[in-house]
């Protein structure tokens, strides 16, 4: 009886913290969408920075953290009371999407270097023909015939599919369809 009430605890739990992580996500969503409509094609980083921007949302969205981890600064926040901000820091959580800095690092971004690395869970590796798929989908994102938004349900489809346990863990209680709803919303002027 004591276990079912733990286990049942542990996971409304998760579920709090996942809904959570989806509110983050859509204010990361709402970041790098201000942030590539802030870009200009004519810059000549314009590329580099557009695969950087959008490495940050791939990265902080992918809850097995396999995808590459992407180097990227974060504005203090004074407003924020002490145990607020140890709180955030502890479990990751931005404040607002100005709570990361949407600008290439000083040392910039090796775009080939970022492509050429292993972006998925190990765990792919034992279905092959999904690993194949979302290894084509990188390339093609790569190529840019796909953009990161295509990229990235793909990789929630084959993760559904393979069942990585963090991926599920923190998936478990969000309504999946409803999350990249909201998210294909938010970046509709940008894909």
């Amino acid at each position: 009886m004591f276990d079912k009430i733990l286990d049942k605890i542990y996971r409304n739990t998760s579920r709090v913290y996942n809904k959570a992580f989806e509110q983050q996500d859509y204010v990361i969503a709402d970041g790098l969408k201000k942030a590539l409509l802030n870009l200009s094609k004519n810059d000549e980083k314009y590329k580099i920075k557009k695969f950087y921007f959008e490495g940050i949302f791939l990265d902080l969205t992918d809850r097995t953290v396999s995808h590459p981890k992407i180097r990227f600064a974060r504005k203090k926040m004074e407003t924020r009371s002490q145990i607020g901000a140890k709180m955030d820091d502890l479990l990751g959580f931005a404040d607002d999407d100005n709570d990361i800095i949407w600008d290439l690092p000083l040392d910039g971004f090796n775009v080939e270097k970022y492509f050429e690395s292993n972006w998925f869970h190990p765990s792919l590796l034992t279905y092959k023909k999904d690993h194949n798929e979302l290894e084509l989908s990188k390339i093609h994102y790569d190529t840019e015939s796909i953009n990161f938004f295509n990229y990235f349900q793909k990789r929630l489809e084959v993760y559904d599919i393979c069942k990585p346990s963090d991926h599920i863990k923190y998936y478990e209680g969000i309504d999946k369809e409803k999350y990249v709803k909201e998210l294909r919303k938010i970046f509709e002027i940008i894909l």
